[in-house]
């Protein structure tokens, strides 16, 4: 193998390690905001309720501005 074998095999897995690392931190970002959603909505009455209407209610309970901080802290945290 070559020098330019080796330096195209490298440019493939450092865009796969890229998009790994993208979908990482997404799914850290969804992980966090359903866990405070879940303990938002903690003190809510859902007894007697479908378990689908549950966890609407959860993520009612979590308005936008708390999800983009959510957002912006993980992505800072794994940025720095």
């Amino acid at each position: 193998m070559n020098f330019f074998e080796h330096q195209d095999r490298a440019r493939r897995n450092t865009r796969y390690l890229v998009l790994l690392l993208v979908a990482a931190v997404f799914s850290l970002i969804v992980i966090t905001t359903l866990l405070f959603a879940v303990l938002a909505s903690w003190g809510q009455d859902h007894y007697g309720q479908a378990p689908l209407s549950h966890w609407k209610g959860s993520l009612q309970a979590l308005n936008p501005s708390t999800s983009l901080w959510i957002s912006l802290s993980i992505s800072c945290s794994v940025i720095l």
